[in-house]
């Protein structure tokens, strides 16, 4: 339902936007619109807190809608880009005033380095312990591990186009351990509905692993 409401809110939105959006969902985060919805901040930091447990000070932030002002908001936008920094995401050139204007361009930034890290840490996670690897590593060891099932194509980094049916991620999960993926409940990822499901398959599937 949630997904459809989605696509009502935003019939103009890019596929990449429609993307963001349901992968915020996936971490069980309400969000309709991508550009919309962050202008206050606290789904930017919601996200930042589910992707790196326990990095939001919830003391430091205004969380009651009718109360919030412009000023609250850019604070908790301003915060929100702090923390993306602390994270090691690239911020030249964000301000916390550009989610507050719903600047397209720089929020899908932060929103899509958001989105890599959790994937690249979901993954480290499962294979390398923590241990820190470097990308190239990262993507050489999934493609060996997926290509032998000759069910998805190889990747050639973490922005590729073939991550977003989520059928990559559910079979390099299936390599690593076959009992804990049950392909009845994986869609064929044909629509921005199907995509976010086999995302939220693999999420929580990647969370049981680890």
């Amino acid at each position: 339902q949630l997904q459809r409401e989605v696509m009502a809110a935003d019939p103009e939105g890019s596929r990449e936007e429609r993307a963001f959006c349901f992968w915020i969902q996936s971490l069980g985060i309400q969000c309709r619109n991508i550009v919309d919805d962050v202008h206050d901040g606290l789904v930017i930091l919601q996200m930042l807190d589910k992707i790196s447990p326990g990095l939001v000070d919830w003391k430091q932030v205004m969380t009651n809608k009718q109360k919030m002002n412009q000023f609250n908001k850019a604070e908790n936008c301003n915060y929100a880009v702090k923390l993306a920094r602390q994270l090691g995401f690239s911020t030249v050139g964000i301000a916390g005033k550009d989610f507050v204007d719903g600047n397209r361009k720089l929020i899908l930034a932060l929103v899509w380095q958001a989105m890599r890290f959790h994937i690249f840490n979901l993954l480290k996670q499962l294979k390398f312990g923590g241990k820190d690897v470097s990308e190239e590593q990262m993507v050489a060891w999934a493609n060996s591990r997926v290509k032998p099932l000759g069910k998805s194509p190889t990747i050639s980094d973490f922005r590729d186009k073939a991550l977003a049916t989520g059928a990559f991620m559910i079979d390099l999960l299936f390599a690593l351990d076959p009992e804990m993926v049950d392909y009845d409940l994986v869609t064929a990822g044909d629509t921005p509905e199907n995509k976010c499901l086999n995302a939220k398959y693999a999420i929580n599937t990647a969370r049981k692993m680890g």
